[in-house]
């Protein structure tokens, strides 16, 4: 391990220690006493409220800038995600976020989370006044992350505003988050929300947003289509608590989640459909408002999930016209690729060709319908893969099919010409 890369994930560790422990001083000292914001905490996408919020691990979409910022490196493509949730109480709860990682700079993500509740009688000890009110919640923030010998930091900077019947205030806090995944196996993530407290003023007293910090872990299993999450988390002034999920994708595009919020003490679940650079997901969620379905829409722009092959023709005849078929890689793995193969198989699996090399593909690959002797292959269905393998072993597949169509003898039709006439 080179020493920079070292001293890096040193950091990473101690800045993990120093976010999962610091809030044992914080109780010792009595905490914030209160929970100002709390009404903001419902949480960001339907991905992670399905899986019981415990998404600091994992943080692998642009909803992160909610969970933990640094997540934010991972992006490979610019992403938009919305979340529209009508609670209990006639609250209505709005998310969205809108990142893009940058080729030298980073990533940068720009998020608001809004609460409106309404219809609140206004009364004094006395009488009842037959009017009512409003409130509004909200918090904007601008997030980076940016990698530095494997591990990612990244921050918020946000500014919050709340109005209750007349009276408003507004204030600016930050959060801070790490996240290191040294394997394509986990990856660790901390992060401190609040930890520059937003300061709100209504009237007279002001009051401190109460800090929050959680660590978690995510594990990938069969090449990630299976995801176990574990995640610990503190509210200044509450207990620890331990959430949990799972997430699977048995099919390529249709995902099942499940998990268990400690801070609710309630099992969350839901399911996800990609369509294209659409992902829609679903949660069925319990909160302080009571158990709500909640849907929300990703889109992602570009290569969405790391790699995507397109081929010039379907079908072509390596005896006739159109001789080879040639495959055009697009890729938006994050760092260098270590490196590729383009694998050709039959139509029942076996491999009949295989090429390879060091670093990232080239942009076009071609393929004769030849086989790994340079034998002209039978006439059929074959299924082109590349495969690319980033800096941490993760692969990143795409597969197309095409159709070999060479002369063939059981095509040839007997004809009877008559010819009248002279010579």
């Amino acid at each position: 391990m080179r020493g920079h890369h070292r001293k890096a994930v040193t950091t990473a560790i101690a800045v993990s220690l120093v976010l999962t422990l610091a809030p044992v001083e914080a109780l010792g000292a009595g905490g914030s006493g209160g929970l100002p914001g709390q009404l903001l905490r419902y949480g960001s996408a339907a991905r992670s409220l399905a899986l019981g919020d415990a998404f600091v691990g994992l943080a692998d979409d642009v909803s992160t800038s909610y969970w933990n910022p640094a997540g934010l490196e991972q992006l490979r493509t610019a992403q938009l995600t919305g979340l529209h949730a009508e609670l209990l109480d006639g609250a209505d709860y709005e998310f969205f976020a809108i990142g893009s990682p940058t080729e030298h700079y980073g990533s940068f993500a720009l998020s608001g989370v809004l609460m409106r509740m309404g219809g609140f009688e206004r009364t004094t000890l006395f009488e009842d006044l037959g009017e009512t009110f409003n409130q509004h919640e909200s918090a904007f923030s601008l997030s980076y992350a940016r990698r530095i010998a494997g591990v990612a930091m990244g921050m918020n900077v946000k500014a919050v505003s709340q109005s209750i019947g007349g009276l408003s205030g507004s204030g600016f806090g930050g959060d801070l988050g790490v996240y290191y995944r040294p394997t394509h196996l986990f990856s660790v993530g901390a992060v401190a929300q609040n930890l520059l407290q937003p300061e709100l003023r209504l009237d007279q007293d002001a009051e401190l947003w109460a800090r929050s910090y959680r660590a978690g872990a995510a594990f990938y299993l069969h090449g990630g289509r299976v995801i176990g999450l574990t995640d610990v988390g503190l509210i200044d002034g509450g207990d620890t608590r331990l959430s949990g999920g799972m997430e699977a994708w048995p099919m390529g595009s249709f995902a099942l989640r499940a998990g268990y919020n400690g801070q609710l003490e309630q099992f969350t679940g839901g399911i996800g459909v990609r369509r294209g650079n659409l992902q829609f997901d679903y949660a069925y969620n319990p909160s302080d408002f009571g158990l709500t379905n909640v849907f929300s829409v990703t889109w992602r722009f570009g290569v969405p999930f790391g790699i995507r092959m397109g081929r010039s023709v379907q079908h072509f005849s390596p005896t006739g016209g159109t001789r080879e078929v040639e495959l055009h890689v697009q890729t938006a793995v994050r760092g260098e690729p270590k490196s590729w193969q383009l694998i050709i198989r039959e139509n029942d699996g076996e491999i009949i060709k295989r090429i390879e090399g060091d670093d990232a593909p080239p942009e076009t690959l071609v393929w004769a319908g030849d086989d790994d002797l340079g034998r002209g292959v039978p006439n059929g269905t074959y299924y082109a893969e590349v495969v690319i393998v980033d800096r941490i072993g993760q692969e990143w597949t795409s597969v197309t099919g095409v159709e070999v169509l060479n002369f063939s003898e059981d095509a040839v039709v007997p004809m009877r010409i008559e010819v009248s006439g002279g010579e």
